[in-house]
């Protein structure tokens, strides 16, 4: 799938330069960089499956 290729491309960049301008962030509700991630590349995966589904049942 062409977005999940996307995401494999991007996503260690884009860690990367979070990881990078952590201090420009508040840290309040996410604790941290990882835990930002985590939460994307979840939401991502969950899009991902979805989308897929949707494709099947043709919604």
């Amino acid at each position: 799938m062409k977005i999940q290729t996307r995401i494999d491309k991007t996503s260690s960049v884009v860690s990367k330069q979070l990881k990078d301008n952590k201090d420009d962030f508040v840290w309040k509700n996410i604790k941290s960089v990882d835990e930002l991630i985590d939460i994307r590349l979840t939401a991502m995966n969950s899009f991902i499956k979805d989308y897929e589904n949707a494709q099947k049942e043709e919604r």
